[in-house]
């Protein structure tokens, strides 16, 4: 609007230089700093604020920003649909895709190469609990062979909520706006005893552990990082599939391989496993069904949010 055409300027410049390395991004920006002002010109939107800050959408603001890129994203599909059909009519299919793919590489180039290097595949698996989730089968929860408390008054690993870490009424207050973005995750310490996954790995490849971000980085109270705690890690090794997803796996440290595992800032969250005592610099893993144990050694909690896999 004329009220907040200067704030990409005042709040989001350092947005243009991503515009300029990525030609053709689809950058939206959003704030409510001027919705006062607005709200004497009208229409009044009364719930507009509701669930919103400064940097956060509404409820409602959250389903406009998502017609706002439907409506554009549509708008490119039906003209693109339209011209091709016009062609189509009178040229091959093979030369108009040529042309297409020559108008595309020349308006909008491929990325260029990442300015930092990391170790994620492309096609990597992820496991994990947050909502929402389009793949219902990644469930974190569902890779636990071992571990896992089955009612919170019982000893062992446990799921929650992070908001309710921080805030009992945290949640609640959330559902009665209408979200459903939460932080569905594992934890536990070195009481709550060893915690195992399922790996599969259809060929050679890392293995990450991923913490949640928490708010604003920090954890809360009695928390700490994975890499600041160094729980022990072990592999077993190509354990028969039946076992592996059954609920008869038991850690045997004698039948397991010692792993480490390295924290770096482009890692950010997440730690990567490092090989065996064997082959400590090696970073991939060979294929084939095996089951990953971890064994805190503090009483303060560590968090479990991702398992990603090749």
């Amino acid at each position: 609007t004329d009220l907040s055409k200067d704030e990409f300027k005042r709040a989001w410049s350092f947005v243009g230089s991503v515009d300029k390395k990525y030609h053709g991004a689809g950058i939206q920006t959003f704030q409510h700093l001027k919705h006062t002002d607005y709200a004497c010109l009208g229409p009044y939107i009364k719930t507009w604020m509701k669930g919103a800050a400064s940097w956060h959408p509404s409820v409602i603001g959250h389903r406009l920003r998502a017609a706002h890129h439907a409506y554009f994203w549509l708008i490119v599909l039906r003209d693109a649909i339209t011209e091709l059909t016009k062609l189509a009519a009178h040229r091959v299919l093979d030369a108009i895709a040529k042309d297409v793919d020559k108008h595309l590489n020349h308006y909008y180039p491929r990325l260029p190469a990442p300015v930092h290097s990391f170790p994620f595949l492309d096609d990597m698996q992820c496991f994990t609990d947050y909502e929402p989730r389009s793949i219902r089968n990644s469930s974190l929860k569902n890779q636990i062979v071992q571990g896992l408390a089955k009612k919170e008054s019982d000893p062992g690993w446990h799921v929650v909520i992070y908001e309710n870490l921080v805030s009992k009424s945290l949640v609640q207050k959330s559902l009665k706006m209408g979200y459903h973005d939460f932080k569905h995750l594992v934890y536990g310490n070195s009481e709550s005893g060893p915690l195992s996954f399922f790996v599969s790995l259809p060929r050679p490849g890392p293995v990450f552990i991923c913490q949640t971000p928490g708010i604003w980085g920090s954890l809360p109270k009695g928390f700490k990082s994975l890499w600041e705690t160094s729980p022990d890690m072990h592999f077993t090794f190509n354990v028969p599939f039946s076992t592996a997803t059954g609920a008869s796996f038991a850690f045997k440290p004698a039948s397991a391989a010692k792993v480490s595992f390295k924290h770096t800032k482009e890692l950010d969250i997440c730690i990567q496993l490092m090989g065996t005592s064997n082959d400590s610099n090696s970073d991939h893993f060979p294929p084939g069904h095996h089951v990953l144990t971890l064994l805190p050694k503090e009483t303060t909690n560590i968090i479990i949010a991702w398992l990603m896999t090749a």
